[in-house]
């Protein structure tokens, strides 16, 4: 039993010994000559090409046109180009999407939020949070001067679940009052139909 254990031992040790050896280039061609034989003596050497009897000429080509002449090798004759076709159409021009001009009236149009309007907004956040809001925010949209306003209702009291409200406008305070009346109809109504379940 220990003639077998030691003898499988000595057959792993010399395999994690010998593999990597084995992959060396220089024992790699060694074992290749065993196998194969030497390789012969010209196979690195490049093949001899025979001069031809006659000398091999090349047609030359000469360009009529110097491309460095800004016409990309057409001649313009009457409009048309050497192959008979019109010249190509200009690309169209398109109107910008954004003129920098009117990047600095937006941001100069700032709109300032007053005392009074601050207070009323919290009057509307609180009275969305005694309905179950869970998330109140009020945020400028971009610099158009625009206002989110934005809330998450509980769908009931002990729910994980909520219901997004949402109004944008530019002035904060309409977008928070379109919400608080989106919220409370929404509650009346299920109010309502709680009751008639009844």
């Amino acid at each position: 039993m220990r003639i077998a254990v030691s003898f499988r031992m000595v057959v792993l040790i010399g395999l994690i010994v010998a593999l990597p050896l084995l992959a060396l280039p220089v024992a790699a061609r060694l074992i290749d000559e065993r196998l194969n034989g030497a390789p012969p003596a010209d196979l690195a050497a490049a093949p001899l090409l025979e001069s031809p009897a006659e000398p091999v000429t090349l047609p030359v080509f000469v360009e009529r046109v110097s491309p460095a002449s800004g016409n990309d090798g057409f001649q313009q004759a009457d409009g048309l180009d050497v192959a008979g076709s019109p010249p190509p159409a200009p690309p169209p021009s398109f109107d910008p999407l954004w003129t920098p001009a009117a990047a600095p009236a937006a941001a100069e149009r700032e709109v300032q939020i007053d005392a009074a309007t601050v207070a009323r907004l919290q009057q509307i956040r609180q009275r969305l949070e005694e309905l179950g809001a869970d998330y109140v925010i009020v945020e400028s949209t971009d610099d158009s001067g625009r206002f989110r306003f934005h809330c998450r209702m509980l769908v009931e009291s002990q729910s994980p679940f909520t219901r997004p409200f949402e109004a944008v406008s530019a002035d904060p305070l309409a977008a928070g009052e379109q919400v608080l009346k989106a919220v409370e109809a929404w509650r009346l109504a299920g109010i309502d139909q709680r009751s008639r379940q009844k």
